[in-house]
């Protein structure tokens, strides 16, 4: 394999593109660069970028996610702790396929984590009227395919077969009594979500790339438990009803530039847009028997649209790759209006990485990064108007996510 080839792919590995919904600019959990045209990972990330590939690659990945989240209280009206490390640590696989069709065209498939995180408080945590524990989960089958008009343009398409579930739990505050819970047990949906792209070669030392992925609609399904409800008024305190959650996941717009600016040496540019204003409503819906006036409830999120900009150094020495690269992404709430359930704020991730690419059919990447987030300062008031009011307000204090993991590429003859 020539090593070229492989530095251009800017050591493109999963581990330094996963990122948790507490950090993320959105829920989306992976990182693009439309112009990375050398990795099986184009079966999803760009499938036009395919057409690089003149033989099939076989691409696989993990990564370790570790979190650290503590919030440190200034008001709470209620008892409790602050939580200690809230962030769950996670594993993130990955798996792409790469394959000539002949005739100028490419097939593409990859087993993908698309979005997902979460958070643990615990159950004596200061906002546990908000949220307990919460854990997102998309998880993608995509297939893909694309067409060479010639040596410099490209155009591909694919599909995101994505399956989706949440777990939360949240406290009840009861007068005189325990709390209680209510837990949305695994609710999930099946979605899907269409996107295109494009490569277009500017010059011989000079890559453009673009993708555009559209909006994709969640429509959660599943059991909420309650258990000890109102316990000294409700003869039935714990009981199961029916579940339905629904918002809609953003379409967004990926742009890459890739600069040669020697045989060892070169430079990438990513920019993203991500069209969060979408996001702002969750409606929830319980199945009503038994239970007197409950109506679907529209949760108000005012989320706003996200941006991102990044740039990749990688030098090519002998048969390794060196990667060095910086990244920031705006946050999807303000403080305002920001929640402990999805506890978002805008990040820096500076991230290394490192690649080996002996004579023979394999290649070997290495890398990690650390994303370090605002303090994410949240001010919220549960059962607002009501005898059971309470505020909680402060900030994350630490907040920053630590990835570390590896990739294998396997070249087929």
């Amino acid at each position: 394999m020539n090593i070229a080839c492989v530095g251009r792919s800017a050591v493109g590995v999963a581990l330094v593109s996963a990122a948790l919904p507490a950090l993320a600019g959105g829920l989306y959990a992976y990182d693009a660069n439309p112009a990375d045209a050398h990795s099986a990972r184009a079966a999803w990330l760009n499938p036009a970028a395919m057409t690089a590939s003149e033989k099939p690659a076989l691409e696989a990945s993990a990564a370790i996610v570790v979190p650290v989240m503590k919030f440190d209280s200034d008001i709470a009206t209620v008892a409790g702790d602050d939580g200690g490390n809230a962030g769950i640590v996670g594993a993130i696989p990955e798996f792409s396929y790469v394959r000539p069709l002949g005739g100028n065209w490419w097939f593409g498939f990859s087993a993908v984590g698309l979005f997902g995180g979460g958070v643990d408080y615990g159950d004596d945590f200061v906002g546990r009227y908000s949220v307990s524990e919460v854990e997102l989960m998309g998880v993608g089958l995509v297939p893909s395919i694309a067409y060479r008009f010639n040596d410099r343009f490209s155009l591909g398409a694919g599909i995101s077969l994505t399956r989706s579930q949440l777990d939360q739990k949240i406290a009840f505050r009861n007068i005189g009594a325990a709390d209680g819970q209510v837990h949305f047990d695994n609710l999930d949906d099946f979605g899907v979500q269409p996107f295109a792209g494009m490569t277009l070669r500017l010059g011989p030392a000079t890559t453009l790339g673009l993708v555009y992925r559209a909006e994709m609609d969640i429509e959660l399904e599943g059991d909420v438990q309650f258990s000890n409800i109102a316990p000294n008024v409700n003869p039935r305190p714990n009981f199961e009803r029916e579940a339905k959650v629904d918002w809609t996941n953003a379409q967004t717009v990926e742009l890459g530039l890739e600069q040669a600016l020697s045989e060892r040496d070169i430079v990438t540019i990513t920019g993203t847009w991500e069209d969060w204003s979408v996001f702002d409503d969750n409606v929830i819906a319980v199945d009503a028997v038994n239970l007197a006036n409950v109506r679907p409830i529209t949760l108000r999120r005012n989320w706003k649209d996200t941006f991102s900009v990044g740039a990749n150094y990688v030098r090519l020495v002998g048969q390794q790759a060196l990667s060095v690269g910086v990244k920031y992404v705006s946050s999807p709430v303000d403080d305002a209006d920001r929640t402990f359930d999805l506890p978002y704020d805008d990040y820096v991730r500076i991230n290394l990485g490192y690649q080996f690419a002996p004579r023979g059919a394999m290649t070997y990447s290495l890398g990690g990064s650390i994303m370090i987030t605002g303090d994410a300062a949240i001010d919220q008031t549960f059962h607002r108007g009501t005898p059971l009011q309470s505020r909680v307000s402060g900030e994350f204090d630490t907040n920053i996510v630590y990835v570390v993991g590896g990739a294998v590429r396997y070249n087929f003859d």
